[in-house]
């Protein structure tokens, strides 16, 4: 598995979820970065840990002050797509 799409109900994530994911790579959260932050994460799960999480925006997000890039990293569905989109700043 090298990525997921995980719901923004979700309230923990228990020890070992994501034991053996270590090509696990992108995490696609249906919330909002205030949302994963409230999410308990057990420690034992180093593989959910190094991998990148994108938060979900339907438009695209604001640029940072120098307009160069986001703060954070974004994805939405595109009817038809296989994976998420996800959206790229110049920097990118």
């Amino acid at each position: 598995m090298t990525s997921v799409v995980i719901g923004n109900s979700l309230t923990s994530i228990g020890a070992l979820s994501f034991r053996d994911c270590s090509n696990l790579t992108n995490i696609y959260y249906k919330g909002s970065v205030e949302d994963w932050a409230e999410i308990f994460i057990d420690d034992r799960n180093v593989d959910l840990s190094n991998a990148t999480i994108y938060y979900y925006s339907e438009n695209e997000p604001a640029l940072n002050s120098d307009g160069t890039a986001y703060d954070g990293y974004y994805w939405r569905y595109v009817d038809g797509a296989a994976t998420p989109w996800v959206y790229q700043s110049s920097e990118d």
